[in-house]
């Protein structure tokens, strides 16, 4: 299968039927600036303290041997 690229306005070339091609549109929109006393004030969060699990202790299994 052949991909090519065309431009919006370009003729499509034959052999390609026409109603098989999809033209995409890049749309750039611009982000108004505001002013800094707009935005909102961060504040410093302290971080959650991290609870650790207690230490468990070891089993002590009983000694293998073959019998």
């Amino acid at each position: 299968m052949s991909r090519s690229a065309l431009r919006a306005g370009e003729p499509i070339p034959e052999g390609i039927d026409p109603e098989r091609v999809i033209f995409i549109e890049r749309t750039f929109i611009a982000v108004p600036q505001r002013a800094e006393d707009e935005l909102p004030a961060l504040e410093p969060q302290a971080a959650p303290a991290v609870e650790r699990p207690a230490m468990r202790q070891m089993l002590e299994y009983p000694p293998l041997g073959v019998v």
